[in-house]
C-alpha cells in the first residue's frame, strides 16, 4: 500500500494459487459439401456451466484493496463459413 502499486515478492512466487480452473465447451455443426465450395454452420458454446474462473488479481489504488477480475461466463458464438475447394 505504501508503494501505491502491486509489489511482487520473488521469493514467494507460486506460493498462492487460484482455485482449480474448470470450463466445459460444446460445439455442434453441420457441413454441406458441394462441387466447388463447402458451407459450415456452427454453434460454439463456451463455458456452458457458466463458472466464473479467475482471470487476474490486482491492487486497486483507489480503494487500497486487492480486487479480482473473472473471465467471461457463458459465451455463445454462432459461425458461418464458406470453404473454397481449389482442386
Amino acid at each position: 500500500m505504501q508503494e501505491g502499486k502491486t509489489v511482487y515478492i520473488d521469493s514467494e512466487a507460486y506460493s498462492l494459487q487460484y482455485a482449480p480452473y474448470f470450463r466445459t465447451d460444446f460445439k455442434i455443426g453441420y457441413r454441406l459439401n458441394m462441387k466447388k465450395i463447402s458451407q459450415e454452420w456452427l454453434v460454439d458454446s463456451q463455458n456452458i456451466t457458466n463458472r466464473e474462473n479467475v482471470l487476474e488479481q490486482f491492487f486497486n489504488v483507489a480503494t487500497g484493496t486487492i480486487d479480482q477480475r473473472n473471465q467471461l461466463g457463458l459465451f455463445i458464438n454462432p459461425q458461418y463459413r464458406i470453404l473454397f475447394n481449389l482442386s
